[in-house]
């Protein structure tokens, strides 16, 4: 798990019709790399959210379609519409972060990559 280190650092505004606030956006982006069923603590404690700010933007995202929630017993469980735009915009923005961080922290790396690439 990948813990992000400052809130908002994902989030897409407006796309379309639709408009996704930074909060939501941070929240599609806390599905990868695994893009698996999280519990609203998961999220939570990828996003460095209060769990009312993280349950409100779920419920917002559940209601735009972008996320699905199920109830697993007593517990709500959270999955990404993988076939939604959205979740792709996240997966994207999700590598660029992962793809700067190699080029940070490993620049002789990155560039050894990028002439293999050729």
């Amino acid at each position: 798990m990948i813990k992000l280190e400052r809130k908002q650092m994902h989030g897409f505004g407006s796309f379309g019709t639709m408009e996704l606030s930074m909060l939501e956006g941070t929240i599609i982006a806390s599905f990868f790399p695994e893009a698996e069923e999280m519990t609203i603590k998961e999220i939570q404690k990828r996003i460095d959210y209060s769990y009312e700010r993280a349950n409100t933007a779920l419920k917002s995202l559940v209601k735009k379609g972008i996320v699905k929630e199920e109830k697993v017993g007593k517990t709500l469980v959270y999955s990404l519409d993988l076939q939604s735009l959205y979740a792709q915009i996240g997966f994207d923005h999700y590598m660029l972060e992962r793809i700067i961080e190699l080029k940070k922290k490993n620049p002789k790396v990155f560039r050894a990559i990028k002439e293999l690439e050729k």
